[in-house]
């Protein structure tokens, strides 16, 4: 039922989706490039530091 209703609530047809504190970061291929650019860390630093 998750697979079926995320991708409207998104707004992302595919799987994975990456969500960090409650917002969309994108897909697999994003996660990995802003991995990649040190920008995943940053962007998940700043929202354990928010919360």
């Amino acid at each position: 039922e998750v697979r079926e209703n995320l991708p409207k609530f998104s707004d992302w047809p595919t799987f994975p989706q990456v969500f960090v504190n409650g917002e969309l970061i994108g897909g697999c291929d994003i996660a990995i490039d802003l991995f990649e650019k040190g920008e995943l860390q940053k962007i998940t630093k700043e929202a354990v530091s928010n919360n």
